[in-house]
């Protein structure tokens, strides 16, 4: 079957063989229609047949009649299946041509003729009036059907048809099976080309949609005028019908073959002169409207309150001289009333424009400005002298906390050089002791918790230190480009033996194609190892470690996620903090400054760290500015 798909030849011959099939299918059922209303499937051959001569009969009686009355010879007749017999009143004879008829497939009717000895088709009652019935006509059919006219046509007919009445049933329901096995090769093969993959447009497919269906529909309206206005013969129309029926059936395949490749390539509607016309006037409409916006919002309040109150006293203005009776007396009041009310709004207005600015001021940092109030009403003023208090309460609360800040940042900084020093003369000293080898056991002891609880010291003020230069960007940073997945990979290699210890299995994620970001690699070397000494202290055993990098809008994304050993009391944002832990116990070892550090060094990089705990799970995510082909 998909070979066949993009074969034009094997296209082209379902295409004829379902339209071959489609008329095929009309045909027996107009038979199977037309057979049922003839009783072939309740009544005897003998009885169809009798039914379908017996109209034949009458219309051939009407034809002898004519050529009776008419002082035609009747010899025409004599080479044919019609017998006759044509008596006067009296009972005489007049003409025949035969002695003797079948009752059984016979018509018989009275006729007249007028004085001047022409047929006359006209009113039957006027004849049976003036005239009476002067003849009698008696038709049958000659049952051994020697000659070939009419006669003979229907008896073919109803033979074979009756004969045939249940197999055109069966043929039907294969034919019906066939046209739908066809119909699904062809919609399945809809926009596939020789040997192509994928579904494509052709010429005609390209054809807005609107347009193609514009085509059709005047098709259709064309063979239904045909059908109503033009055609006034009955078999005629039947005849046209059934052309009709043929020709549109591959029009109508077309169509809806073409329409099914245009949802496989996309979307239909989008192609279409309509969509096309309303896009186009959206797209207009909503510039306008955002143009329309900016201006609005690029003018001065003050300016807006003169254009709206221009225009709603305009509209007032236009009701009374419109609507009004008293016409001399409303504009007089409209008048008074615009005096009033119109210096009142812009006095509030311009209150307003002042209040604004200084509140904008004041959301962008300048503290020191001051709203002039000494002209306000009551209210005004009251809400400008709170926005003077707020501009003081927040500029005090500023130089509070940058002087706490610096204050803090300080005392860390000095206390921790302060310390280091004797620290570094403990180490020293403990390391002098260990080379004298002294023989006592808890003196060796005594020199292994010195020389552990020392380095564990020196840990914390070296960390000290560097969450101080971190958090005042005190730092050089060498920013260039890195390839993030190498870098993590090279860290999580560093920590292969520590995991593996605590029977920690790591899952990574990352793409196939290399990952570069903008950084320092000797810091983001220092947040990954805090993160990755993060999760080997407070990860649960025999848990699986998940680390994945993905990119999303120029960004580089890193996340860790890992089961925690202890219960987690805290939120993400508090293990941001400084000398915050997860562990409340505090039985493992830690400062509570890894993670601050690492936040305070990734923004430094333009980044970011985001933590979440949910339940037990904890999840960090590190955010960076990706390098792409137009950075």
């Amino acid at each position: 079957m998909k070979k066949l798909t993009g074969n034009i030849a094997a296209k082209s011959a379902a295409i004829v063989l379902s339209t071959i099939v489609f008329g095929l299918i009309c045909f027996l059922c107009v038979a199977v229609v037309f057979g049922g209303m003839a009783g072939m499937y309740t009544d005897s051959k003998e009885k169809v047949l009798k039914n379908a001569l017996s109209e034949r009969l009458y219309s051939g009686a009407h034809e002898i009649i004519q050529d009776f009355a008419t002082d035609r010879k009747l010899d025409d007749y004599s080479n044919t299946n019609y017998l006759y017999i044509i008596t006067y009143k009296s009972g005489e004879v007049v003409a025949l041509n035969t002695a003797k008829i079948d009752e059984e497939y016979s018509e018989s009717m009275n006729f007249s003729l007028t004085t001047y000895g022409g047929y006359d088709f006209g009113d039957a009652e006027y004849l049976q009036k003036y005239y009476g019935n002067m003849y009698t006509i008696k038709v049958a059919a000659d049952m051994e059907f020697k000659n070939s006219d009419s006669l003979w046509l229907i008896n073919k007919v109803v033979n074979v048809a009756y004969s045939m009445r249940y197999a055109a049933i069966f043929i039907i329901m294969l034919c019906i099976v066939l046209l739908v096995f066809l119909l699904i090769f062809l919609f399945c093969s809809a926009g596939y080309q020789g040997k192509s993959t994928e579904p494509q447009l052709n010429y005609f497919d390209k054809i807005p949609l609107d347009i193609f269906t514009l085509f059709f529909a005047v098709i259709a309206l064309f063979e239904l005028y045909c059908m109503v206005e033009v055609v006034s013969v009955d078999f005629v129309e039947i005849a046209l019908l059934g052309v009709f029926l043929v020709i549109d059936f591959p029009l109508v395949l077309w169509y809806f073959l073409s329409l099914a490749t245009r949802i496989k390539v996309g979307s239909p509607f989008k192609n279409t002169v309509v969509y096309k016309m309303v896009s186009f006037f959206v797209k207009i409409t909503g510039k306008a409207i955002k143009k329309i916006i900016w201006l609005a919002r690029k003018i001065p309040v003050i300016y807006k309150t003169v254009v709206i109150t221009a225009i709603v006293s305009f509209a007032e203005f236009f009701v009374i001289v419109t609507f009004a009776r008293d016409t001399d007396v409303m504009v007089i009041f409209w008048i008074i009333e615009k005096m009033i009310i119109i210096p009142l709004i812009y006095y509030v207005v311009i209150m307003f424009k002042r209040l604004k600015t200084a509140s904008e001021k004041i959301s962008q940092g300048n503290f020191d400005y001051n709203v002039y109030n000494s002209d306000m009403l009551y209210d005004f003023k009251s809400f400008a002298l709170s926005l003077n208090n707020i501009s003081l309460g927040m500029q005090s609360a500023v130089e509070q906390r940058v002087k706490s800040e610096r204050f803090k940042t300080e005392l860390i900084t000095n206390v921790s050089h302060d310390i280091k020093t004797p620290l570094t003369s403990i180490i020293n000293y403990v390391d002098l002791i260990k080379k004298e080898n002294p023989k006592d056991p808890k003196i060796k002891e005594y020199i292994g918790v010195l020389e552990r609880q020392s380095v564990r010291l020196k840990k914390l003020i070296e960390d000290l230190i560097e969450a101080s230069k971190a958090s005042t960007g005190n730092i050089n940073l060498n920013m260039q480009e890195c390839q993030l997945d190498v870098l993590l990979a090279q860290a999580i290699g560093e920590y292969s033996e520590k995991f593996e210890s605590k029977q920690l299995t790591v899952v990574i994620e990352k793409p196939d194609t290399p990952i570069n970001v903008i950084a320092d690699g000797r810091y983001l070397w220092r947040v990954f190892d805090n993160l990755l000494n993060n999760v080997y202290k407070y990860a649960l055993s025999n848990t699986r470690v998940y680390v994945s990098i993905h990119t999303q809008n120029n960004e580089a994304i890193v996340v860790i996620k890992n089961i925690s050993e202890n219960q987690l009391n805290v939120s993400g944002d508090e293990l941001l903090e400084r000398f915050v832990r997860g562990d409340a116990s505090r039985n493992t070892e830690g400062n509570g400054l890894g993670l601050s550090i690492a936040q305070s060094l990734i923004g430094l990089q333009n980044g970011k760290i985001d933590i979440s705990v949910d339940g037990d799970l904890f999840k960090v995510s590190v955010t960076l500015v990706q390098v792409t082909e137009n950075s």
